[in-house]
């Protein structure tokens, strides 16, 4: 995995390239402001001292200057962060740029400031005169040396609001794509690292077999059972990982079989993780007719949405105080011509938007709350689940109850249910 620091440096030099290519085709300087561990830090085209005016390099080379001009380029690009507008910008001597903010999903990630120039409209005119004037004083000027700045200041190339309305449309676009492919890195890194830290968890529980192997004569039977139990149940886990990665593209076959079995068979997978946790893994199945429910189902398929379903019910049970019971409950009832499960647990909760928008369900989605939570997982699960029901002519649908007076939901315990409907007979195919 790439480091935080190789990680910016990569996508500093992407955006350097971009601005290279907007500098050299507009003639006009260009850098982003970006916030970086608390501080606004400048990133700029190559240094090219052609597209820079000459009355601002004369600033610059004056006792102070450049000083002044960092100060004040920081000053603007943080104003412009904090209001989330774009528009006009002059600097301190009165020289005019155009700041655009660079947001995504609502929050500003960076703000643009590009041209040095002067606005041909009257008004703008009297404006850079004014803040020129400030400059003269501010910086020490002796009559010769502000001579030569309003000289300088003249010579800056002019347009009109119009002539630069053209060059505020493209670059922020492509600054915006730009944010969003770094945004999209970050989180695949993030679900990289939670995927390898829980494919590592249920490897190591296979490896086990060599402290069996290593053990064998002084173990006694219950014992060398167990372990073995233990390992199969890792690589049965091992495997509804692996499969939630790809695509699982076995053919669905239906047949008449009792659902209780392949939910015994998810708790028998998960349930060793279960106690360590202090969980509890409970089941309520109401009888059909006198008799253990039956739907027609494809085994392999529906195995593996109850493991991703089981297993996340334990993986994002709430840890709660020391003491309070930890559980995992499944309900079964017949509702009509379909029967009916609930999957319940006091869990770290699922934002009201992310229920209503069905984002969830969404490939590569992992819930908010989850964030400083640090459970592994791929984002991929619920998705596979949900195909898995839309194939059974079945639905998912989620329920979600803060169950405490938190004003804020994170980190607060929340009776999370995921309700599963079936029917007992798939229509012919």
């Amino acid at each position: 995995m790439m480091s935080k620091k190789a990680v910016l440096a990569s996508q500093e030099a992407r955006i350097r390239t971009i601005l290279d290519i907007f500098a050299q085709t507009s003639r006009l300087p260009i850098g982003i402001y970006e916030k970086q561990n608390g501080e606004s830090v400048g990133i700029f085209a190559s240094d090219n001292p052609s597209l820079y005016e000459e009355h601002c390099r004369y600033i610059q080379s004056l006792p102070g200057g450049k000083a002044k001009c960092v100060a004040d380029e920081k000053r603007r690009a943080k104003e412009v962060r904090e209001k989330g507008e774009e528009g006009l910008s002059i600097c301190h001597a009165g020289i005019y740029n155009y700041a655009v903010p660079v947001a995504l999903d609502d929050e500003v990630k960076a703000v643009i400031l590009y041209g040095e120039l002067r606005l041909a409209e009257a008004s703008h005119e009297k404006i850079s005169l004014e803040k020129h004037a400030e400059a003269v004083s501010n910086l020490g000027l002796d009559a010769e040396q502000a001579q030569t700045l309003k000289r300088l200041l003249a010579k800056v190339k002019d347009y009109s609001e119009d002539e630069f309305a053209h060059l505020q449309a493209t670059l922020p676009q492509v600054a915006e794509w730009l944010y969003r492919i770094f945004d999209d890195e970050e989180k695949a890194r993030y679900h990289i690292e939670k995927i390898t830290h829980e494919i590592q968890t249920r490897i190591q529980g296979i490896l086990n077999a060599e402290n069996l192997l290593t053990e064998f004569d002084e173990l006694k039977k219950y014992d060398l059972k167990m372990g073995i139990h233990g390992i199969i149940n890792s690589a049965e886990a091992l495997a509804t990982v692996v499969n939630n990665l790809g695509k699982f593209q076995r053919e669905y076959r239906f047949y008449r079989q009792r659902i209780e079995t392949l939910l015994i068979e998810s708790k028998r997978i998960y349930e060793a993780e279960a106690k360590r946790k202090g969980i509890e893994i409970k089941f309520d199945l109401r009888p059909v007719d006198g008799n253990d429910a039956h739907v027609e189902l494809s085994r392999d398929h529906l195995q593996l949405a109850f493991n991703n379903l089981i297993h996340n019910a334990i993986k994002y049970s709430f840890r709660g105080a020391p003491g309070r019971e930890r559980f995992v409950k499944v309900r079964g009832r017949q509702e009509g011509h379909l029967y009916s499960l609930a999957i319940e647990n006091y869990g770290v909760g699922i934002l009201p938007e992310e229920i209503a928008e069905g984002l969830i369900f969404d490939e590569n989605y992992q819930g908010k709350l989850t964030d400083g939570e640090f459970r592994t997982g791929s984002g991929k699960g619920l998705f596979f689940v949900k195909q898995v029901l839309k194939e059974h002519h079945g639905t998912i649908s989620a329920f979600c109850e803060q169950k405490s007076q938190g004003d804020s939901p994170e980190g607060q315990p929340h009776l999370v249910r995921f309700i599963i409907k079936l029917p007992f007979q798939q229509p012919a195919r």
